[in-house]
């Protein structure tokens, strides 16, 4: 998976293909989204419901305002400011939780992410123009 800010791609080594969305068609009300939307985005999606705090965590439960969403609620967990956990209940029905470790919020290097895409791939591309 790499994202170059426009784009999301999305490499599968067995299907030999690489799929490519633009990342505002996909980001909105998914998982990973939530860590790249405004405040003001977030609200127009979420009710947040409460939030607590302890010693330098902070934890908030937001519940989805649309029955239709991928997510139904999200508890999210920040730890001195960087985004330490992510909970949540899809559509399905199941409850996801996803950790993380050595987070920051030291800027990368652009450098350190290239997608090389192997010859012979099929591009799948959700969008009709693609630099």
């Amino acid at each position: 998976m790499f994202s170059d800010g426009k784009d999301f791609y999305r490499y599968d080594p067995e299907l030999e293909q690489v799929n490519i969305q633009p990342l505002d068609q996909l980001l909105s009300e998914t998982p990973m989204g939530l860590l790249t939307l405004n405040l003001d985005k977030i609200r127009e999606l979420f009710t947040v419901s409460k939030c607590w705090k302890r010693l330098n965590q902070y934890t908030c439960l937001l519940n989805s305002k649309n029955e239709e969403s991928f997510i139904k609620w999200v508890y999210i967990t920040l730890n001195n400011r960087v985004f330490s956990s992510l909970k949540y209940l899809d559509s399905f029905d199941q409850e996801i939780s996803l950790q993380f470790k050595n987070s920051s919020t030291k800027q990368l290097n652009d450098e350190e992410f290239r997608l090389v895409i192997p010859k012979e791939t099929d591009i799948v591309s959700y969008e009709n123009n693609i630099n």
